[in-house]
């Protein structure tokens, strides 16, 4: 049994939340039960700042993406408090799908690494990052975690090493253009009692282990994608959609897939008509 449901873990996070107040001297790092976080400082880049938040996850523990899938809750990043600064753009490395009695979860085992895009209102200036992260970590019982960190960014960084950690996990970003993997088309099927989404890739060498994770529907979710025919130019997969009751319900939702394949990686965009 769970020792916290994923509704109990957004009710903590609500009154965590709610009282949030920071110290004057906030550390780098914080450790937890099973877990542990820390800001990693990187290099300018014209105009903006390379920065990162690193996870690490003891063995068998594992933390969520965006989209969490059946059981989970979405890291939540709160940057208010910070000085000279104008905005900060998270990007998410590709995740992998897990299956426990929960049933199926979207995210990460191990370390991941959040590389992040820092814009500084005064280039010339350091930023002073203040950040308080909400999330959960779970194996067979969920726990949340809440971490309250500082980190100023100034040239040079101060710790050089951190750069190499960030480019790492950025070469883990789904592209948006470019490679041979592509999605060439996405469409809504009836199949059996229900509705698939179909969609069919280019550029997939292995028939067995692309995943394809559905964004845009939060009120619906897209399992697992099954292979269901393999040709010498595409691949055509069907991910089950729980949760749509008739075609209309989804039909002009502007929908964000992302495709993992051997470590490949694309994110697109699609409309469903």
């Amino acid at each position: 049994m769970r020792t916290l449901t994923m509704a109990g873990i957004a009710t903590v996070f609500s009154v965590i939340m709610a009282g949030q107040s920071y110290a004057n001297d906030l550390p780098q790092s914080a450790r937890f039960e099973h877990s542990s976080v820390r800001l990693l400082a990187g290099n300018a880049d014209e105009g903006t700042r390379t920065a990162g938040v690193e996870i690490r996850l003891g063995a068998g523990w594992k933390t969520y993406w965006r989209v969490p899938g059946e059981a989970g809750v979405p890291p939540y990043f709160d940057w208010k408090g910070s000085a000279n600064l104008a905005k900060v753009e998270v990007e998410w490395p590709a995740p992998k799908r897990y299956n426990d009695e929960a049933g199926e979860s979207i995210g990460y085992k191990d370390n991941v690494v959040f590389p992040l895009k820092v814009t500084p209102n005064d280039p010339s200036k350091p930023v002073h990052l203040k950040l308080e992260l909400f999330y959960a970590v779970c194996n067979d019982i969920c726990i949340p975690a809440n971490a309250k960190l500082a980190m100023t960014l100034s040239e040079p960084a101060r710790q050089p090493n951190d750069q190499a950690v960030i480019e790492n996990y950025r070469r883990k970003i789904p592209m948006r253009s470019g490679g041979s993997l592509k999605i060439k088309t996405v469409a809504l099927e009836e199949y059996g009692d229900g509705f698939v989404l179909s969609v069919a890739l280019s550029g997939a060498q292995s028939q067995d282990d692309a995943d394809i994770f559905v964004e845009g529907a939060d009120e619906l979710y897209f399992r697992k994608p099954t292979l269901m025919a393999a040709g010498a130019a595409s691949k055509i997969y069907h991910l089950q959609i729980d949760g749509l009751k008739k075609a209309g319900d989804i039909k002009g939702k502007a929908l964000t897939l992302t495709v993992v394949v051997n470590g490949a990686a694309i994110a697109g965009e699609t409309t469903i008509n």
